[in-house]
């Protein structure tokens, strides 16, 4: 399995400081190159790109360095393929002060983006009627709590990760699931 060199995770690092997300790119290529349909590379780097472009809700409480730092780290870990400690990439003297870890924001990061991509693909296909909140299994907080198990339009799906959830850990554990097809009767 190819790895990034210490040399090339810091000029990774040098590159996204720079806010050069084609060069980073173009470094995650020549680590790991497409091979056959190139369909994990292509989603690292579709990841990557919306982690340094896209508005991320679940980041609103932050101030505009350490959400840079985040957005750098969290870019870090999809383009190496890690999920070691998060504070590994980040700056030795990066302080993150919020209720929150800096792992549960950067997982609840990745979760925003990936509830938009699903509900972006279920509006596209015109297939999905209802989705659900669904919270993990393990005893949700009471914000999460209250949002499960009922069923959402598409065009009023609450925000994923839930703003006021109280898992400082491990960021927001709420995931959607499709409810109902178009065409069929209710599958869950």
């Amino acid at each position: 399995m190819a790895r990034f060199t210490p040399q090339q995770q810091a000029q990774m690092r040098t590159l996204l400081e720079a806010g050069d997300a084609e060069h980073a790119l173009a470094l995650h290529r020549t680590i790991y190159p497409r091979a056959g349909s190139g369909l994990i590379a292509d989603l690292d780097e579709e990841a990557i790109r919306e982690i340094l472009t896209e508005d991320a809700r679940c980041l609103a409480f932050c101030d505009d360095q350490r959400r840079r730092e985040l957005r750098i780290v969290a870019a870090m870990m999809v383009a190496l393929q890690c999920t070691h400690d998060p504070r590994w990439f980040a700056r030795p003297n990066f302080e993150w002060p919020y209720r929150i870890s800096l792992k549960g924001a950067i997982q609840n990061l990745f979760k925003e983006q990936a509830v938009a991509g699903n509900l972006m693909e279920w509006r596209r296909s015109g297939v999905v009627g209802e989705v659900r909140v669904l919270h993990s299994a393990d005893g949700p907080c009471d914000p999460c709590r209250r949002l499960s198990l009922r069923a959402y339009c598409l065009e009023t799906v609450p925000d994923i990760p839930h703003p006021l959830c109280t898992n400082t850990d491990d960021g927001c554990r709420c995931g959607l699931i499709a409810s109902k097809i178009r065409g069929l009767s209710r599958i869950w």
